[in-house]
């Protein structure tokens, strides 16, 4: 059994990682050509993911198991426990669906809940794009009385 990877664009730390190259010289990873549209965790164990191969025939498969090595890109990356929240209305994703949106007072859509993360793109009315949102954010949310 293989591994198959959707590569869009290389990736040199995993040409460099020499475990890597042995295992895909080996036939144990086979990479294909193509850009993933959306993966989707359905349940343990089953995940959907949606892609388009280098030819542009849109391919959706459900697999035991996803792994990203490419990051986030411009997509919303989150937990499984953060897409529930989000799937139940209790987080709610920005206009662009590229983050996510709290109160003024961190608070989200389900009464006690306050939520901050690297994911949290708009905090009341102000963005918080291209600002980090861990330490020293919080202490500047804490400072303006937010929490």
């Amino acid at each position: 059994m293989a591994l198959r990877v959707i590569r869009g664009e290389k990736a040199p730390y995993l040409e460099a990682d020499p475990d890597y190259r042995a295992l895909k010289d080996a036939g144990r990873i086979v990479e294909e050509p193509g850009h993933v549209d959306w993966v989707y965790a359905e349940a343990p164990g089953q995940v959907r993911v949606r892609f388009r191969r280098a030819d542009g025939e849109r391919v959706e498969r459900t697999v035991p198991v996803a792994i990203n090595t490419a990051g986030a890109g411009e997509h919303l990356a989150v937990d499984l426990l953060i897409s529930g929240l989000i799937a139940k209305g209790w987080l709610r994703l920005d206009e662009g669906r590229k983050g996510l949106v709290v109160r003024a007072d961190l608070s989200a859509e389900m009464d006690g809940l306050r939520y901050l993360s690297s994911a949290v793109r708009r905090v009341g009315d102000t963005p918080l794009d291209g600002e980090p949102t861990g330490t020293a954010a919080m202490a500047r949310l804490i400072r303006a009385g937010a929490v």
